[in-house]
């Protein structure tokens, strides 16, 4: 026993309470279920916050990541039909330097 320990008998059971510590070394049962389910409570309420926050950031992410290959998708939309243009314009460039060429022999 430790200094300033208070001893009580009763019914033949020893229970020792501590000053600083309050410590019983046999506590009612329910106090200890209720400890838990209270420490169990408050893991659970962490542990749905946490899912919470990183679904949410995952969803988020996602979206911007979805969004941002969308705008690439209309770069690239944009850049093909450019090229697709390309051959056309130098047709007609040809066409117009041999019209020129025609014009310069006629003169």
């Amino acid at each position: 026993m430790f200094f300033g320990d208070k001893v009580e008998y009763k019914k033949n059971i020893l229970i020792i309470n501590c000053f600083t510590l309050k410590k019983t070394p046999f506590r009612p049962l329910y106090e200890e279920v209720r400890k838990i389910s209270s420490t169990i409570i408050v893991a659970l309420i962490s542990l749905i916050g946490t899912l919470a926050g990183s679904l949410g950031g995952i969803l988020v992410s996602s979206k911007l990541t979805n969004y941002r290959i969308e705008q690439l998708e209309k770069k690239v939309d944009k850049h093909n039909n450019f090229a697709e243009r390309i051959p056309l314009i130098n047709e007609r460039i040809d066409e117009i330097i041999r019209r020129l060429e025609a014009v310069e022999r006629e003169r």
